[in-house]
C-alpha cells in the first residue's frame, strides 16, 4: 500500500510539476524494477525447479501406472518358480537315483578290483608253486642219482658177498680169524640195507609227493582257467559298465548343467524379483516424497504467481501512466539482444575456389604453425566427421586435459575458412534453456546466449519471418558455423541437448524447402505476449564438443554415443614435438570464407548411399559381433558408418581410403562400447574384433586395440586411444 501511496503521490506531484515529471517517474521505475528483480530471479529459479519437480512427477506417475503391470510380472514370475520349484524337486528325486546307480556302480568296480586282486594273488601262488616244482624236480633227480648210485654198491656188496662166502669155503681153516670181520661185514651190510630200505622208503615219499604236486597243479590249473574265464566274463560286464557307466555320466552331465541352469535362473529371477520389489518400494516411497513436495512446490508457486501477476498489473499500469505522461510507447524491443552482433571476422567467399585436398593441406600445415600436435590422420578423421553431419549431427572429442581437444576445432576453423564460437558448458545446465537462453519477464526481453545469436545469423529460411531486423544482424546463411561445446559432459549431455539432438536429426526426414515440414525440425524460442521465433539449424550449422574424463564429469548415454563419432586423445608418446611441427613457420587464419554450396559439394547424403561390397559384408560382421557381445547396432548406426566411408577425402591414402575410414569408425563408434566387458567370457568375440581390425591393414589401432584386452589387472576390456603420432 505503501508503494502505490507513493506512485499515487508521484503522479500528483507529476501533474503538478510539469518540467520534473519525466524524470522522477523515470527513476522511481527504475528503482521499483530494481527492488523486484531478486523476486523474479527467485521465481525463474523456482519455476525451473517446478518444471523439473512436474518431469519428476510424470516420470513417478508413470511408474505409478505401471506398477500393476510389475505386479503382474511379479505374480507371473512367482508363477514360473513355483513351476520350476516342481520340476527342481524331480530332478533331485532323478539326481537321487543317479547316485545309487552310481553307488552301485562303484560296488561293482570294488568287486572288480578285488577279484582283480585275487587273481594277481594266485597268478602269484601258481608262479611260486612253479619254482617250488622245479625245485623239487631237481631235488628228485638229486635222489634218484643217489638211489642209483646205492643201488651199484649194492650190487658190488652181494658180488662181494659171493666172493666172501667162496673164500669162506676156502677159508674154512681161517674161520674164526675171519668171523670177526664177517660179522663186521654183515653188520655193515645190515646197515646197508636199512640204509637202502630208508632210500627206498624216501624214493616212495618223494613219488608220493610228486603225484601229489601235480595233483595240485593240475587243481590248479582248472582253477586258473575258471579263473581267465571269470575274467573274461568280468571284462566284458566292466566294458559294458564302463559303457552304462557313459552313458549315465552323459545323461548325469545333461541333468547336472539342467539342474545348475534351471537353479541359476532361479537365484537370478530371485534377485530380480527382490531387486523389483525393493525399486517398487522405493518408488513408492519417492513417489508419496515427491508427491507431498510437489504440493508444496504447487502453493508455493500459486503464491508467487498471484505476486508476480500483481507485479506485471502494476507494470502496465506504470508503462500505462508513462505512457500518457511522456506520450509514447516505451521503446523496449524484446528481441534487442537477439540481433546484437557476434565479433565474427568477416571471411568474404573467394571468387577462385580450391579443393578439398588443398584446404586440407593448408589446414594441416595452419595447425604446425602453431605449434601444435595433431596427426595427419586424425584431422581427417574430424574433417570427415564433420561432413557427416547430417546422420551424426555430434563429433565429440574426448581425452585427457591438456590435449589440444579445445584447440583442434578452432584451429581446423580458421584453416578452412569456417565462422567459429564457442560455449562452456557449466555444471548446471539441465534445460535447453542453458543452450539458448530464455524470455526476462520483467525487462520483456529475450536473454540468448551466443549460441542463439549466432544461429539467427546463419538461418536459411526464416529470416523474412521475424519482422524488422537491424541491419547489424546480417545474413550469413551462405556461409559455415563450427559450434564447439567445451567440456560436454561437465552437466548430463541428455538434458540440455537432447533435445537438441533430435531436431539437428530429424533434418534427414523433412523436406526443408516445405514450411510445413520444416517445422518438425526447427527449434523455438519461447516469447511472451507473441509467436515463438523459430530457427531452422541448417547442415551449413556443425556441431563438435569436447569431453575430459575425470570424476568431476558425466558419462554418454548409448542415445548420444550411436548419433556420434568419437575421437579420443590419449597420452603422447613423447613430450618433445617433432622438428617437423618445431621447424614450421606461423601462417594467418585463412580470410576466404567457405561456402555453403562449396562445402556441399563435398557431401554424400547418408540417404540411398552405397558403398563397396567389401564394406558392406564388414558392416554386416561388425554388427554379429556386436551382436554376441549383447550391443549390436541398428540401421542408423550401419548408415553412419558407410557415410563416413563414402565421405572420406578421396586420393590421400593412395587409393586405401575406404579401409582407413572403416578402421576410423570401428575406433570412433566400437571401440567407446566395449569399455567395461569382461575379457575371458568374451574372449571369442574379441578374437573376431582384432582378426577384423587386421583386415584393415591399421597396425596402430591393432596395436591400441591389443593393449585394451591385456592391460587392465581386473579381466576387463579398457579403452585408451590410438597412438598416431606417427603419421604426422
Amino acid at each position: 500500500m505503501i508503494d502505490w501511496l507513493m506512485l499515487v503521490l508521484y503522479i500528483l506531484g507529476v501533474i503538478l510539476l510539469i518540467s520534473g515529471v519525466a524524470v522522477i517517474i523515470l527513476y522511481f521505475r527504475f528503482w521499483e524494477q530494481k527492488k523486484r528483480l531478486p523476486e523474479a530471479c527467485a521465481y525463474l529459479d523456482l519455476k525451473q525447479k517446478t518444471d523439473a519437480l512436474r518431469q519428476e512427477n510424470a516420470e513417478l506417475e508413470k511408474a505409478r501406472i505401471e506398477l500393476p503391470i510389475l505386479n503382474e510380472e511379479v505374480k507371473a514370475k512367482r508363477q514360473w518358480l513355483e513351476k520350476n520349484e516342481q520340476y527342481l524337486l524331480s530332478l533331485s528325486a532323478d539326481r537321487k537315483k543317479q547316485e545309487e546307480i552310481k553307488v552301485e556302480y562303484e560296488s561293482y568296480l570294488d568287486k572288480l578290483s578285488i577279484l582283480l586282486q585275487q587273481l594277481q594273488d594266485k597268478n602269484r601262488e601258481i608262479a611260486t608253486l612253479k619254482s617250488e616244482h622245479i625245485v623239487l624236480s631237481a631235488q628228485v633227480d638229486e635222489k634218484k642219482t643217489t638211489i642209483n648210485r646205492l643201488t651199484t654198491s649194492c650190487s658190488d656188496l652181494k658180488k662181494q658177498a659171493e666172493d666172501l662166502k667162496s673164500e669162506n669155503n676156502t677159508l674154512v681153516s681161517n674161520v674164526d680169524k675171519m668171523r670177526d670181520l664177517m660179522q663186521n661185514l654183515v653188520k655193515q651190510k645190515k646197515q646197508q640195507e636199512d640204509a637202502f630200505l630208508e632210500i627206498q622208503k624216501d624214493h616212495k615219499s618223494l613219488e608220493t609227493q610228486l603225484r601229489l604236486m601235480e595233483t595240485t597243479m593240475g587243481d590248479y590249473k582248472k582253477r586258473n582257467q575258471n579263473l581267465l574265464d571269470d575274467i573274461s566274463q568280468l571284462r566284458t560286464e566292466k566294458r559294458q559298465l564302463e559303457a552304462d557307466n557313459a552313458a549315465i555320466q552323459k545323461e548325469n552331465e545333461t541333468w547336472r548343467v539342467e539342474n545348475e541352469s534351471a537353479l541359476r535362473h532361479f537365484r537370478e529371477l530371485q534377485d530380480r524379483v527382490g531387486a523389483e520389489q525393493d525399486k517398487l518400494d522405493n518408488i513408492t516411497a519417492e513417489y508419496h516424497f515427491k508427491h507431498s513436495e510437489i504440493e508444496a512446490f504447487e502453493t508455493q508457486k500459486k503464491a508467487l504467481q498471484d505476486e508476480i501477476e500483481t507485479l506485471k498489473n502494476a507494470s502496465q499500469n506504470i508503462q500505462s501512466n508513462l505512457s500518457q505522461i511522456t506520450g509514447k510507447a516505451s521503446p523496449t524491443d524484446a528481441l534487442k539482444d537477439l540481433w546484437e552482433p557476434i565479433a565474427f571476422p568477416s571471411l568474404l567467399p573467394s571468387a577462385k575456389e580450391r579443393s578439398e585436398i588443398d584446404l586440407l593441406e593448408d589446414t594441416q600445415n595452419y595447425i604446425r604453425g602453431k605449434k601444435l600436435y595433431f596427426p595427419r590422420r586424425v584431422i581427417h578423421a574430424f574433417h570427415t566427421s564433420m561432413k557427416c553431419n547430417d546422420i551424426s549431427p555430434l563429433t565429440v572429442l574426448a581425452g585427457i586435459s591438456g590435449t589440444g581437444k579445445s584447440e583442434l576445432p578452432k584451429c581446423y576453423a580458421e584453416g578452412m575458412g569456417i565462422h567459429f564460437t564457442m560455449l562452456a558448458v557449466q555444471p548446471r545446465w539441465d534445460s535447453p534453456q542453458d543452450l539458448l537462453g530464455f524470455y526476462n519477464y520483467m525487462e520483456n526481453k529475450y536473454k540468448p546466449t551466443e549460441l542463439a545469436r549466432a544461429m539467427v545469423r546463419f538461418d536459411m529460411f526464416n529470416r523474412e519471418q521475424w519482422g524488422e531486423i537491424p541491419p547489424e544482424c546480417d545474413d550469413r546463411s551462405d556461409r559455415m558455423l563450427l559450434v564447439l561445446l567445451d567440456e560436454m559432459n561437465l552437466a548430463r549431455v541428455e538434458y540440455y541437448f537432447s533435445e537438441f539432438l533430435s531436431k539437428l536429426e530429424t533434418r534427414r526426414g523433412v523436406n526443408i524447402y516445405d514450411d510445413m515440414d520444416r517445422v518438425k525440425s526447427e527449434i523455438e524460442l519461447e516469447l511472451t505476449g507473441r509467436a515463438p521465433l523459430r530457427i531452422f539449424p541448417g547442415r551449413n550449422i556443425l556441431f563438435t564438443g569436447t569431453m575430459n574424463e575425470d570424476e568431476s564429469t558425466q558419462t554418454l548415454s548409448d542415445k548420444v554415443l550411436d548419433r556420434a563419432n568419437i575421437l579420443r586423445f590419449g597420452k603422447p608418446k613423447s613430450s618433445d614435438i617433432s622438428a617437423q611441427i618445431r621447424n614450421s613457420t606461423l601462417r594467418p587464419p585463412r580470410e576466404e570464407g567457405m561456402t555453403y554450396a562449396r562445402w556441399n559439394t563435398w557431401c554424400t547424403e547418408a540417404k540411398g548411399i552405397k558403398v563397396d561390397r567389401t564394406i558392406s559384408e564388414w558392416i554386416d560382421e561388425l554388427n554379429c559381433i556386436m551382436a554376441e557381445l549383447q550391443k549390436p547396432f541398428g540401421h542408423r548406426v550401419a548408415q553412419a558408418i558407410a557415410a563416413y566411408v563414402v565421405n572420406y577425402p578421396k586420393g590421400i591414402a593412395h587409393g586405401k581410403e575406404q579401409e582407413m575410414a572403416f578402421a576410423d569408425q570401428i575406433e570412433q563408434r566400437i571401440m567407446p562400447k566395449l569399455r567395461g566387458i569382461d575379457l575371458i567370457q568374451n574372449e571369442d568375440a574379441l578374437n573376431k574384433i582384432g582378426k577384423l581390425i587386421a583386415r584393415t591393414n591399421d597396425e596402430a589401432l591393432a596395436d591400441a586395440f591389443e593393449r585394451g584386452c591385456k592391460d587392465d589387472a581386473n579381466g576387463v576390456f579398457m579403452w585408451q586411444g590410438v597412438d598416431r603420432s606417427e603419421d604426422l
